[in-house]
C-alpha cells in the first residue's frame, strides 16, 4: 500500500492565537495557506492520480487540509484517527495500518513532530525523526506487511514548493488544453 503523509496547511500563528485565549486545536488554516493548499493538490494530482482514504487528526487545521484535498480526490474515504493529534499513539496507528489492503492509497493529515516521528517508524522502525515536514509537505512511503512484521521505502518526499510548482504546471497544460 502507499501511504502519504501531509502535513496540514499554514494555520494561524500559534502565539497570537494563544494571545485570543483561545484554544489551540480550533487554530484554523489562513487564507494563504488555503490558497497554498490548493495548489499544493493540484501538484499533487500530478505523481498521485487516485488516493482511497483521506484520514486526519480533529484538529480544524487538520480537518481544513483534509476537506480541501478531498476536493481533488472525491471518491476518498475521508475520516478521522485520534492517533494523528498531536501526542497520539503512533504504533497503534500503524498497527491499523497493517489492516488496509495492500492496494490501498492512504493520506494521512496530522501534525509535527508526530508526523516526522511516524516517518521514522514506518522507514527505521524507530519513533524517532528523520526528516521535518514543512507546511504541506507530502512524503510517500510503500508500505507492506509480512508475516507480521512491517516494511516501508521512502518512495519520495516533495516539499510544499515543488508540489505547488508543480500543480502550477498542471494548471497551465489544463489551461492550454482548454485554449
Amino acid at each position: 500500500m502507499k501511504i502519504i503523509i501531509l502535513r496540514h496547511a499554514i494555520a494561524e500563528d500559534r502565539d497570537a492565537w494563544a494571545d485570543k485565549s483561545e484554544d489551540d486545536s480550533l487554530r484554523p488554516l489562513t487564507e494563504r495557506g488555503i490558497s497554498r493548499l490548493h495548489q499544493a493538490c493540484l501538484g499533487l494530482k500530478t505523481v498521485v492520480d487516485r488516493v482511497d482514504a483521506i484520514v486526519s487528526s480533529s484538529l480544524t487545521r487538520a480537518q481544513q487540509t483534509a476537506q480541501i484535498l478531498f476536493e481533488y480526490y472525491p471518491d476518498a474515504e475521508l475520516g478521522e484517527d485520534p492517533d494523528l493529534e498531536p501526542g497520539g499513539d503512533l504504533d497503534s496507528l500503524v498497527d491499523r495500518l497493517a489492516d488496509s489492503s495492500d492496494s490501498a492509497v492512504i493520506v494521512l493529515i496530522g501534525h509535527e513532530p508526530d508526523l516526522s516521528t511516524l516517518l521514522g517508524l514506518l522507514i527505521a522502525g524507530a519513533e524517532r525523526s528523520i526528516a521535518k515536514l514543512k507546511k504541506a509537505s507530502a512524503v510517500c512511503v510503500d508500505f507492506s506487511v509480512e508475516n507480521g512484521d512491517f516494511y516501508a521505502r521512502l518512495l519520495w518526499l516533495l516539499p510544499p514548493a515543488v508540489l505547488r510548482s508543480l500543480g502550477r504546471e498542471r494548471e497551465g497544460v489544463v489551461q492550454n488544453a482548454v485554449d
